[in-house]
């Protein structure tokens, strides 16, 4: 939302309002890539690829300063991970996720660790963006218990592929009809916005279409060829991702409201909410 966007995301858009919106941030075009930049302060390439050969992950400086580091979700730039050797733990004393690209979001797969063990523990209630959450507190709230300061890199899966949320959220952006004007009605109100918001020039045209992007009034509304784009499909999948990084913004609440309050009572001086530094960004 503090960039333009449609999908509700009031969290991070009050981590904005607080905070600094950066507007001239630039990727490598794949996730593992910028991930990896992002943990050696390197580009990929100058880094030494995937598992960073080449570089220092910054966590491991963090950490003999004194830090209590932690990484909950996708590992993926670090695949070989291990924690409690300082040859493979990248710096990281506690981990939960997956050390692959993606996974699925409601059952997991085989790549699953809580530190060095594997993580089977897929129930009927499971879903990756909550449960990278709950360890991401769990993790914090040890490093309290420790008067350590801390630092905690919550990498979701959300919204890479599979386009995976809970039924009541997709619901929310697609009953609701949030994408049925399709895509070139959406573009335009995007800009619009962010024009209104001083984040894009005044005078910013709209890009032209890609090769690969047709005008959405000429799809068809259904089709029963699967490979047609069709118009009920496209919007069910953006429901989807705007339902995932609803999820997103829910969580990051549930972080900041832990911070804030990490016993729970209604006494405030446990607070370390004004005492964090969150950054917000993507990995592509």
């Amino acid at each position: 939302g503090c960039y333009g966007g449609e999908i509700e995301t009031p969290h991070i858009d009050s981590l904005a309002d607080g905070g600094l919106r950066l507007t001239n941030f630039h990727v490598s075009p794949m996730c593992v890539t910028s991930r990896a930049s992002l943990l050696a302060g390197m580009e990929y390439s100058a880094a030494g690829y995937a598992n960073i050969a080449k570089g220092v992950s910054f966590p491991h400086l963090l950490r003999d300063a004194g830090y209590h580091t932690s990484l909950a979700g996708k590992s993926h730039a670090i695949s070989n991970i291990s924690t409690g050797n300082p040859n493979t733990d990248y710096g990281f004393e506690r981990f939960f996720g997956f050390r692959a690209g993606a996974t699925d979001n409601f059952s997991g797969d085989g790549n699953w660790r809580l530190d060095n063990q594997d993580f089977t523990s897929f129930g009927a209630d499971f879903y990756a963006t909550d449960a990278i959450t709950d360890y991401a507190i769990d993790f914090i709230d040890q490093a309290v218990s420790q008067e350590k300061p801390f630092f905690t890199w919550v990498c979701y899966n959300a919204p890479h592929g599979k386009l995976q949320a809970p039924e009541a959220d997709v619901r929310k952006y697609y009953d609701g009809g949030v994408y049925d004007a399709g895509w070139d009605q959406l573009r335009k109100d995007r800009l619009a916005r962010q024009k209104a918001m001083g984040i894009v020039p005044a005078e910013m045209p709209l890009a032209d279409y890609g090769v690969e992007v047709p005008r959405w009034d000429s799809l068809p509304q259904t089709s029963s060829d699967l490979w047609v784009l069709q118009k009920d499909f496209e919007t069910l999948c953006m429901s989807a991702y705007a339902a995932m990084m609803d999820k997103v913004d829910q969580n990051v609440g549930r972080l900041i409201a832990h911070l804030d309050d990490p016993d729970g009572n209604p006494a405030t001086d446990d607070s370390v909410l004004d005492n964090t530094l969150i950054i917000f960004c993507s990995d592509n």
